[in-house]
């Protein structure tokens, strides 16, 4: 019986095997195609219920659980509630903003009106997405909005199953995203002085 909990346990902190989620993955492309392609609009509730919340299951994410995943996270009660509130030990690690599948992800209202949110909650990252394009932030990041972006990719890249894992909910108990931001701003810090250096 002991046994039988420590299996189940184990089998709940791990994400999906690698296999599954790319299968999941590949089944949301596709999903995301067909209804690209379609001249209907998929709009905000529909774009999560089949494509962002498929997506955070596959990634270890219990989205039937609020004390997981709480659907219209308030951090104030007078507070406009953002999409999902990913919780570790019921504290908020992510927040996800929907928008309906193509939607103009690069307004800067959207991107604000998240990063202003995850900043006032307290909480350090951010995904602003409309299922297909994904946009990671660093909320706690001290530069102007458009630089506190990490990383931007759609399901079609080939980097993106990468990406989504990072978002996973055996990630989220870690700090791999901060480790991966360290990197990069250090990265872009240098390529910035270099490029200043060499054009002057």
């Amino acid at each position: 019986m002991l046994l039988i909990l420590v299996a189940n346990i184990t089998r709940r902190d791990t994400m999906t095997s690698m296999t599954e989620f790319t299968q999941n993955l590949e089944s949301a492309r596709v999903r995301a195609a067909k209804l690209r392609a379609s001249s209907t609009k998929v709009g905000e509730e529909n774009t999560e219920a089949s494509l962002i919340s498929p997506l955070l299951s596959a990634l270890g994410w219990d989205t039937t659980d609020p004390e997981e995943v709480c659907h219209e996270y308030k951090y104030k009660p007078s507070d406009n509630p953002v999409d999902y509130a990913l919780l570790v030990a019921r504290s908020p690690r992510l927040l996800v903003e929907a928008k309906g599948l193509g939607e103009n992800l690069t307004d800067h209202k959207w991107t604000n009106q998240a990063i202003g949110y995850a900043a006032t909650a307290g909480v350090p990252w951010v995904v602003l997405t409309d299922g297909y394009e994904w946009q990671l932030y660093n909320a706690h990041a001290l530069l102007p909005a458009e630089q506190k972006l990490l990383k931007t990719f759609t399901l079609d890249d080939s980097d993106a199953e990468s990406w989504l894992q990072l978002i996973s909910r055996s990630e989220a108990v870690g700090d791999r995203l901060a480790e991966i931001w360290n990197s990069e701003f250090v990265d872009r810090e240098v390529g910035d002085t270099l490029t200043e250096l060499f054009s002057g």
